[in-house]
């Protein structure tokens, strides 16, 4: 799987960046002239980031993890998703917006 870990690596990074872009792009754009935007979406950029740290615990430094570790990465990573769609801190018109794609700076 060595040639497919570093595709999986990026395409989960990429999608991760991109989620944070299409949250974080109405605060970036509108957010300094309305309050409500910039304390509304703060805690699903921090669930974003939180998921891109712990998933990074498992990749950043190795070459390829085990299969134990690429068994807990999709269990934090599914886990993130199932909680990010279903969390009250996350308001449902965020899953109306434009997805934007945004690859890292660099992976």
């Amino acid at each position: 799987m060595a040639d497919d870990f570093g595709t999986v690596r990026r395409n989960i990074l990429f999608f991760l960046y991109s989620l944070k872009s299409s949250v974080d792009r109405p605060i970036r754009t509108k957010g300094a002239a309305n309050p409500k935007l910039r304390g509304g979406d703060l805690k699903p950029l921090l669930m974003i980031e939180e998921a891109r740290i712990v998933f990074n615990s498992y990749v950043r430094f190795r070459h390829e993890p085990s299969a134990q570790e690429w068994a807990e990465a999709r269990s934090d990573l599914i886990n993130f998703i199932t909680l990010f769609l279903s969390s009250d801190d996350v308001d449902q018109s965020i899953l109306q917006r434009l997805f934007l794609p945004a690859p890292p700076r660099s992976l």
